[in-house]
């Protein structure tokens, strides 16, 4: 007779995965572990991954789409101030306190994963043309391509600040101070018409 299917067990090896990814570090992860924390046999993660790598793309596919998710969501409520200023930290805010898997990504993708890096650079090419497209309705005087370009690279940047817990960065402070920035130079520009 065969096992009743789940239909929920790849989420719950993945939702293992991100426990672990938030925990440990990713070199200390191993499929045991996630099946461990996932309640599920290796061979059962097998029956969905090939590999490590293959599982933690996953992950970081859902957390991307999720983050795409949630900043269309964020952008097309009528009820929120989604002023240029608050846009660019939403989008620094992100990342902050959950890096690893994207540090984990762009690690991989740089150091020769050459399927990774395919995939990467699609999720950034989605990701620019959505933030351009939020940018160009609310700062229609700026190149939106270049803000929404650097939005991604400073956030980029936070997050390698972040994995390498430089203690002589404050992500926070980093991030109100940008804020405050653009929302004085937004003031500036304002007056200036």
């Amino acid at each position: 007779m065969a096992a009743i299917r789940n239909d929920n067990v790849k989420e719950k090896i993945l939702d293992a995965a991100a426990s672990l990814v938030n925990s440990s570090s990713i070199a200390e992860i191993s499929l045991q572990k996630i099946a461990d924390q996932a309640g599920v046999s290796k061979g059962t993660i097998y029956y969905y991954y090939r590999s490590k790598e293959d599982l933690l793309f996953d992950l970081a596919d859902r957390y991307f789409q999720k983050q795409y998710d949630e900043l269309y969501a964020w952008c097309s409520n009528p009820e929120k101030d989604t002023s240029f200023y608050r846009l660019f930290k939403y989008i620094l805010e992100r990342d902050v306190h959950d890096p690893a898997i994207c540090f984990y990504m762009l690690y991989s993708a740089a150091s020769g994963n050459e399927i990774l890096r395919a995939k990467l650079i699609e999720r950034y090419r989605t990701f620019e043309s959505a933030i351009a497209e939020v940018i160009s309705k609310r700062v229609p005087d700026m190149d939106a391509d270049y803000l929404a370009w650097l939005s991604l690279l400073i956030s980029d940047g936070i997050i390698v600040q972040c994995e390498l817990h430089n203690d002589a960065f404050d992500p926070d402070h980093f991030i109100k101070e940008t804020e405050a920035l653009l929302k004085n130079g937004s003031r500036s520009n304002a007056s200036s018409d």
